[in-house]
């Protein structure tokens, strides 16, 4: 007996109404007749299966199978098909774009991601944009002293220094970030100072270097058998990757800017570079640093603070106190000078004298800070050559201008010879003939000759020279137009 009447939806457009609920029913029975009264619907029923169509699209429904002599009705899943336009594979848009990121790719409208292989790699990408891995900031550090040392060597510059090297070499001990600077001719002498470096290290401090760290210069790569014999481990860094060497690299940008500093600070000629190198490297080890907690690198080297009493600002004036005065008690006591560094292994300042352009070292100095004597526009660079080289501009100048004089000194003796020697024939001539006339030579002076008055060179000044005397010969002698001509 039915309770109740409702509907019934069965899925896409099969709808049943005025369903009866029968609660002892146990299953559902469908009424064809009913079913097409109240849906647009077509039903074929064969012996095996019964189809439920719709009349104008003939798009199928549902379906049933026949089973006891009832057919049991199954659903049937839809499927949807669209066509759209201006939609194309995730690659080609990749492609038709200049090869964006797969990012940028996916905000372009009706783009989808559908036919994307996701391990498929681009090979225009890689050879148009492929970069270098990204270096990560490294906070390693050694645990002691001198088990990672690291070395690099600068150079060659185009001007020498005042002492004539073009390169200098850094050593820097990672763990208390002391810097050695050593000053160099060339490139070999680095083997041995790194030699040298190794034997003060194992004296001085009892240590043993185990790791040295350098690029791939055939300055370090000679030491590979020696790095070999002592055990210390030699690590390079990758061609083209100085980053890998980044500790010595990074002190390198310290140590010039620093150097930088103090030439500009006390206008100084580029042949200072040397020093300025020297003394930046010994006022970085005396700097307190904050990846030191606020140590000084010789702090953390030597255990204790360095002092400070000595240091004095670089390029300033000082008087030094003259020593070479001969014992004369009317000379100058002081000598007027530079202050150029900090000599090693000595108590005193190294300084450059302006007036003989000497350098040497000192205790007994008055430093006058705040001048700076190549500040002055008027002081040149004049006082160098000493130490640089001579400059030949002027002097070459000065040869051609002896060299003149002199062609002019040697032409004139030459004519003054020519008309000794005309007179000697002319008077063998006419003695032979018995005529007593004499021949007088007259000399035209050359119109494109000055009549200033010539001057011997200073350069001659201790020699003798446009001597020249003539000695007559034989008639025999004549005959064969040999001179017979002596300087003397």
């Amino acid at each position: 007996m039915a309770l109740k009447e409702g509907t019934v939806f069965l899925g896409g457009v099969l709808i049943l109404r005025h369903v009866l609920f029968v609660p002892n029913l146990k299953c559902n029975l469908i009424s064809v007749s009913q079913l097409l009264d109240d849906s647009d619907l077509v039903i074929q029923i064969t012996n095996k299966i019964c189809a439920i169509q719709d009349r104008n699209s003939r798009k199928l429904i549902g379906a049933g199978e026949r089973r006891e002599g009832l057919y049991f009705l199954k659903g049937v899943a839809s499927a949807h098909t669209c066509k759209m336009k201006g939609v194309a594979s995730f690659e080609l848009w990749h492609m038709r774009m200049g090869h964006p990121s797969s990012k940028v790719v996916e905000l372009i409208p009706k783009v989808n991601d559908l036919g994307r292989n996701i391990n498929k790699a681009c090979d225009v990408c890689f050879r148009a944009k492929q970069t270098r891995e990204i270096f990560l900031s490294s906070d390693n550090r050694a645990k002691e002293c001198f088990d990672l040392i690291h070395c690099d060597l600068w150079g060659a510059y185009r001007v020498p220094a005042s002492c004539g090297v073009i390169y200098f070499l850094t050593i820097v001990d990672d763990y208390s970030r002391a810097v050695w600077i050593y000053l160099l001719n060339e490139k070999y002498e680095v083997a041995s100072i790194l030699k040298r470096f190794i034997v003060m290290i194992q004296r001085q401090f009892k240590k043993d270097v185990k790791t040295i760290r350098s690029d791939n210069g055939s300055e370090f790569m000679c030491l590979q058998e020696y790095f070999d014999e002592h055990g210390i481990l030699h690590q390079t860094s990758c061609v083209g990757t100085p980053q890998q060497n980044g500790r010595v690299e990074r002190k390198h940008r310290h140590i010039h800017s620093v150097a930088r500093a103090l030439r500009f600070q006390a206008h100084l000629p580029i042949e200072f570079w040397g020093e300025c190198v020297l003394t930046a490297g010994y006022l970085i080890n005396r700097t307190p640093s904050v990846r030191l907690n606020g140590k000084t690198s010789n702090e953390v080297l030597f255990g204790q603070v360095p002092s400070y009493k000595h240091i004095q600002i670089f390029g300033c004036l000082c008087y030094v106190h003259n020593l070479n005065r001969d014992k004369d008690k009317f000379s100058s006591r002081s000598r007027r000078c530079v202050f150029v560094g900090y000599p090693f292994g000595k108590k005193g300042w190294r300084l450059y004298d302006l007036e003989n352009g000497e350098y040497f070292v000192s205790r007994d100095v008055v430093f006058i800070e705040t001048n700076f004597p190549y500040a002055n526009e008027n002081v040149t660079g004049a006082v160098l050559t000493e130490n640089r080289g001579v400059n030949w501009s002027n002097d070459v100048e000065n040869l051609e201008n002896d060299f003149d004089e002199q062609h002019a000194h040697s032409t004139e003796r030459e004519g003054e010879v020519n008309r000794d020697v005309e007179e000697i024939i002319a008077t063998d001539v006419n003695a032979s003939a018995g005529n007593e006339v004499e021949e007088n030579v007259i000399q035209e002076e050359s119109p494109s000759r000055g009549q200033r008055v010539k001057q011997p060179s200073v350069r001659l000044r201790e020699y003798v020279t446009n001597s020249i005397q003539v000695y007559p010969l034989a008639c025999s002698s004549l005959q064969s137009n040999s001179l017979g001509i002596f300087l003397v």
